[in-house]
């Protein structure tokens, strides 16, 4: 090759993580990690408390090694149930 300017590109298609069914018990760090899983997460606990999604998605702590389960102990159980049917109904990769 002579003088002058060249680019060479190269695409590098970043993989697709496999989602696990994701469930009260899956980690936080799953969960946050996911942008589908935390947004059905916070749809479910809006359509049945508006209040409680704010506080949940405000003062929830995303550290490794905790489940869901743990920052929704104190919520209803129609909270859980929503939670639970909208990681069950989010499709598996």
């Amino acid at each position: 090759m002579g003088s002058g300017t060249y680019t060479w590109v190269e695409h590098h298609p970043r993989p697709s993580s496999p989602r696990s069914p994701l469930t009260l018990g899956s980690g936080l760090d799953t969960v946050i990690d996911d942008p589908a899983a935390y947004q059905a997460v916070l749809d479910a606990i809006r359509g049945i408390d508006e209040g409680r999604a704010e506080a949940f998605r405000r003062t929830t702590r995303w550290w490794w090694g905790r489940e869901l389960r743990e920052p929704l102990d104190k919520a209803p159980l129609p909270v859980l149930a929503a939670v639970e049917k909208a990681l069950a109904d989010l499709p598996v990769r």
